[in-house]
């Protein structure tokens, strides 16, 4: 299923990469409980990969101004490893494709 990319994701109180997939949720389901899904169920085009990663740069630089440069970049590229989405340039720019099988595939009963 194909979503549009979301637009003003938060990044001063609340991580950036969680508000993107609470409205991606909403998207598809009308909720933002995003406890159970699987990120590797979203896949996004690389220039959106991007723009994700830089709202999340601001995130930590906000949150933790003692960090240089090095270390930031180090948080990104690793919360990004573990929580970010999947990367496809076959995907448009400016929207996520979802894989409803994948997206609550551990937590079927």
């Amino acid at each position: 299923m194909l979503i549009n990319f979301p637009k003003r994701l938060k990044f001063s109180k609340e991580n950036p990469i969680t508000d993107f997939y609470k409205k991606c949720i909403f998207q598809i389901n009308n909720t933002t409980y995003v406890d159970n899904i699987q990120v590797i169920a979203f896949t996004v085009n690389p220039k959106d990969y991007k723009k994700l990663c830089n709202i999340l740069k601001k995130h930590i630089k906000k949150n933790y101004p003692i960090l240089n440069s090095i270390k930031i970049k180090f948080e990104v590229d690793m919360f990004m490893l573990d929580l970010g989405p999947r990367v496809n340039k076959k995907i448009q720019e400016g929207t996520v494709l979802v894989n409803e099988e994948e997206l609550y595939a551990n937590f079927k009963k």
